[in-house]
């Protein structure tokens, strides 16, 4: 049996998260994105909203979504298993 994990998350809960998972640290080359708080000029934005997944999962596409409302910008991945 081969289990996958895939987790879209707000790492906002906690002030130090990287610190807490630093395997999750990007290194897929897709570059800040920052979504949240949607509305906001780019440099004022941060990136708190993430897609965390196993190593067996590749990531091949991401990027943000329109501004639909919210206080966040959709995420919006494509997943490879």
């Amino acid at each position: 049996m081969v289990l996958f994990l895939v987790f879209a998350t707000i790492c906002q809960s906690h002030p130090n998260w990287i610190a807490i998972f630093p395997s999750t640290i990007s290194h897929s080359g897709f570059g800040l994105q920052p979504t949240w708080l949607a509305g906001l000029p780019l440099p004022l934005m941060i990136s708190i909203d993430h897609c965390l997944h196993s190593q067996s999962i590749l990531t091949f596409y991401r990027s943000l979504g329109l501004d639909i409302g919210s206080d966040h910008l959709p995420l919006l991945v494509k997943v490879q298993l």
